[in-house]
């Protein structure tokens, strides 16, 4: 899934989410930290990352059942959400 907005690009992938396992990607040069948070559908919060890199690989926790979530991403002023799904 690769997301446009404001001339900034950033890509979530693989999506559905195999392995406990996914990259996040930004392929602007702004270094301002990226923040994501995985939300179930009934709004709790699983698992939250902040990095700094360009791409980042994220590493689930194995108690996070399977199902639909959203994955909120914060970078400087933009700010999206994507649902995901986790096999």
């Amino acid at each position: 899934m690769i997301l446009v907005d404001a001339g900034e690009v950033f890509a979530v992938y693989p999506n559905p989410i195999v392995n406990r396992k996914f990259t996040v990607e930004f392929s602007d040069n702004d270094t301002s930290p990226v923040y994501v948070v995985l939300i179930d559908q009934l709004g709790r919060t699983y698992e939250h990352a902040e990095f700094e890199n360009a791409r980042q690989e994220i590493q689930l926790g194995e108690s996070i059942p399977s199902g639909i979530y959203f994955l909120k991403i914060s970078k400087g002023r933009t700010q999206k959400t994507i649902k995901v799904t986790i096999l």
